[in-house]
């Protein structure tokens, strides 16, 4: 079980760093390709970085959810 713990755990930091690193990228270049005036860009990052960025999210999310289980969490832990 405390092998399963750390696994959990690895998993839950790595996708939490992806998926904020994936959406800090989304945000600077949306706001990059709007002081150019470039909607195409906008449209292009999100069609190319959006959707992996929010399976990886709710991965995560997942993760977590099994985390409360793993360890025995209370509720307002």
């Amino acid at each position: 079980m405390d092998f399963l713990r750390k696994v959990l755990n690895v998993l839950f930091v790595c996708g939490v760093v992806v998926f904020m690193t994936l959406g800090t990228v989304i945000v600077l270049v949306q706001a990059y390709s709007i002081v150019t005036a470039n909607g195409a860009l906008a449209v292009k990052i999100m069609k190319n970085v959006g959707k992996p960025a929010f399976i990886i999210a709710s991965l995560t999310g997942v993760i977590g959810f099994v985390q409360g289980y793993v360890n025995g969490w209370e509720m307002g832990d």
